[in-house]
């Protein structure tokens, strides 16, 4: 691997570390992601009977991406594997990202009505942030992929 290379498997390896850790904090204790005002009881984001299990799913797979964030430190160089591994952990992570943000039904019905803008308002804007995601996710993996295989650093 490249130096500067190397620098950025660290930078992702500590980002996948410390979102590993506030996941699993959130899964401990899902009324975390709330809504606090002063004097008032927290609006949880997430219904009571979901929160965890979706939760459970942000931790999952980025215990994956770190698993492999790890490898590529570890072995310095490319392999067919390791690029595929990060390839299928980076869609993973996309694709349940998708799924969580999408979610409605999972959404806790004081939440949705504390903001303004009803349901279908934010449906729009958290659709539209999703597909701006997938899209820089798969133009993120095509230029890994176009990089690894024009310059053959596969090992």
């Amino acid at each position: 691997m490249e130096p500067d290379k190397h620098v950025g498997s660290l930078v992702e390896t500590i980002f996948s570390a410390l979102f590993s850790t506030i996941f699993l904090l959130l899964y401990i204790k899902p009324d975390l992601l709330a809504i606090y005002q002063k004097g008032v009881a927290p609006i949880p984001m997430l219904s009571s009977s979901s929160a965890r299990s979706l939760i459970f799913g942000l931790f999952f797979f980025s215990l994956i991406t770190l698993a492999v964030c790890i490898v590529k430190l570890k072995k310095k160089q490319w392999s067919t594997h390791l690029i595929w591994a990060s390839v299928v952990s980076e869609l993973a992570d996309a694709l349940y990202f998708a799924y969580f943000m999408t979610r409605w039904d999972a959404l806790d019905k004081e939440f949705i009505s504390y903001f303004r803008n009803d349901l279908a308002t934010w449906a729009l804007i958290a659709k539209a942030a999703v597909l701006c995601f997938l899209v820089l996710t798969v133009i993120s993996i095509a230029d890994d992929l176009y990089k690894t295989y024009k310059h053959k650093k596969i090992a």
